[in-house]
């Protein structure tokens, strides 16, 4: 597990704070343990359910296996449903996240000459 420590001493409430880099084909999780009069210590995840015992990858694939609508997999361990017309295998969903009002166009906004121009 891979770690970082701040070499500042937190004086604030404890709490566990986790951070997850939720990727369109792969996904990384980060924690720390913070409590008052200690150095924060950032570990990384670096390892998964059904990966290799000796990969140590930080980042997992964005991937999820359903058998019937119930999540049964994830990340590498996912990996042996793909192909299997039994279970459904979600990924790219990431691309999906968005609402409809952050959504923007594909196409680049018309050149106007006037909106382009210092004044």
């Amino acid at each position: 597990m891979a770690t970082q420590t701040d070499s500042q001493v937190y004086q604030g409430e404890e709490k566990i704070i986790v951070a997850i880099d939720l990727g369109t084909t792969h996904t990384a999780v980060s924690f720390a343990h913070a409590y008052p009069g200690s150095e924060v210590d950032v570990r990384m995840v670096t390892r998964w359910k059904g990966q290799p015992e000796a990969a140590g990858d930080s980042k997992i694939p964005t991937i999820v296996a359903y058998e019937q609508g119930e999540a049964i997999g994830c990340g590498a361990e996912a990996r042996e449903y793909l192909g299997d017309e039994a279970y459904e295998v979600s990924r790219w969903f990431k691309l999906h996240l968005h609402p409809d009002s952050m959504k923007i166009s594909d196409r680049p906004p018309a050149y106007d000459s006037d909106a382009n121009t210092s004044p």
